[in-house]
C-alpha cells in the first residue's frame, strides 16, 4: 500500500504532465490559430470599417491568451514536478 506521500507525489506527477499535454495540444491549436489570423488580417487589414477592425482586434486578444495560457500551463507543470522532486 502506497503512503500518502507517494500518492500526493502520484498526483501531482500527473497533474503536471497533464498540465504539459495540455500546454502542447494549445501549441498545435495557436499554430493553425495564427496562420488563420494572419490570413484574415492580410484580407481585411486594409479596411478603415469598425467591425472589420473588431473581428482583427478579437482574433488577436484570442491569439494573445491561447499564448498566455500555455505559458501558465508549462509554468504550473514546472512548479509541480520541481515540488514532486523534493516529496
Amino acid at each position: 500500500m502506497a503512503s500518502q506521500l507517494e500518492q500526493l507525489k502520484a498526483q501531482i506527477t500527473e497533474t503536471a504532465k497533464q498540465a504539459t499535454t495540455a500546454a502542447e495540444g494549445l501549441g498545435q491549436f495557436k499554430r493553425g490559430f495564427t496562420e488563420q489570423q494572419q490570413t484574415v488580417t492580410r484580407t481585411i487589414g486594409g479596411s478603415s470599417q469598425r467591425r472589420d477592425q473588431e473581428v482583427i482586434a478579437a482574433l488577436g486578444a484570442a491569439d494573445t491568451a491561447v499564448a498566455n495560457a500555455m505559458t501558465k500551463l508549462q509554468q504550473a507543470a514546472k512548479i509541480a514536478n520541481d515540488y514532486s522532486a523534493t516529496l
